[in-house]
């Protein structure tokens, strides 16, 4: 009797390859990308996603640090299909983290990849503003007040 029950339940929720959804040519699988915090495994909300050779970008969600997508539309006009087998490189990139470029290999299905970002270490006492004069103006002495003229 429990046999035939769990081969019920189990014929119930079967798909048959013949039932499953027929991906068309054309068309792409989805990549996800969540961008991630090295140090803190934090979602990165001002993260972006670009392709190398493109100068255009796609933003994450700020939320969830997550970018996803089953095509890239370049600046020129044309389509990047991400199908199987092929290998797709993006360029990750936020303010304040240093750049990775990834290269990943396209599967059929689960093309989720977390990508952790490293934060800069900038140090604000080597910088020095700059100081040239343009043009008529003049350095402002020090020893008097007011603007320079």
């Amino acid at each position: 009797m429990i046999r035939l029950l769990l081969l019920s339940f189990f014929a119930f929720f079967y798909v048959s390859p013949a039932d499953a959804k027929k991906r068309k040519p054309d068309e792409g699988v989805m990549v996800e990308l969540k961008v991630t915090d090295k140090k803190t495994k934090s979602v990165v909300p001002t993260a972006t996603i670009r392709y190398p050779s493109d100068d255009s970008y796609s933003e994450v969600n700020e939320l969830t640090g997550i970018w996803k997508s089953a095509e890239i539309y370049l600046s020129d006009g044309s389509v990047r299909v991400f199908t199987p087998g092929t290998t797709l490189q993006l360029e990750v990139s936020a303010p304040g983290y240093v750049t990775q470029i990834v290269q990943y290999d396209i599967r059929r299905w689960r093309n989720r990849v977390v990508i952790s970002l490293e934060e800069m270490e900038i140090n604000d006492n080597d910088l020095e503003p700059p100081s040239t004069t343009f043009g008529r103006d003049r350095e402002k002495d020090p020893s008097t007040g007011g603007a320079a003229n």
